[in-house]
């Protein structure tokens, strides 16, 4: 398990460095510093069924969608999600952005994300478009399910669908 201070980069240019662990708060949230590129890959609309996230911009400018609706978050400004609302964030600003996110109570949040990095360094995330790379991501939001899932219904059942293939496809013969 990763702990305070340590970065997990990402293909895209993607930096997210904990500066709190979830194993030091005692579970009682786990805190990132996010150093975004312009267009950074990020995740679809999802919800988190028993977390408050937070975002707080420390430097340049964050798309938050939250409430049906994007808003323009600039430095300085805060924004907290609670349980159950559907959200996600971009970086469109054409410029790299600083964040502060915290998911309250961290539950398997930062094992996530740890994982996600795995997979994509490992090469078996590489992009949504690709069938094997849907089965790693599907299998990973399974894992986790009380702690990311994804807001569209249509979302859901796709991915449901190909958890199912992947592990099958797991299962020895």
């Amino acid at each position: 398990m990763a702990g305070t201070g340590d970065t997990l980069g990402f293909p895209d240019g993607s930096d997210y460095t904990i500066t709190a662990s979830a194993g030091e708060t005692g579970g009682t949230y786990v805190e990132m510093e996010l150093l975004l590129p312009p267009n950074a890959v990020t995740p679809p609309i999802h919800i988190h069924p028993r977390q408050t996230e937070e975002y707080e911009v420390l430097g340049g400018k964050l798309d938050v969608y939250l409430g049906g609706d994007w808003q323009s978050l600039p430095e300085g400004e805060t924004t907290s999600v609670p349980p159950g609302e559907p959200h996600t964030f971009r970086n469109s600003s054409g410029l790299r952005v600083r964040v502060r996110n915290v998911h309250r109570p961290a539950l398997g949040f930062q094992d996530y994300i740890e994982e996600l990095h795995s997979l994509v360094q490992d090469g078996k995330i590489k992009n949504t478009k690709d069938p094997s790379s849907l089965l790693h991501l599907s299998l990973l939001w399974e894992k986790y399910e009380d702690t990311i899932v994804p807001a569209k219904l249509g979302q859901r059942a796709v991915m449901g669908l190909f958890a199912r293939v992947g592990k099958r496809l797991r299962q020895p013969k």
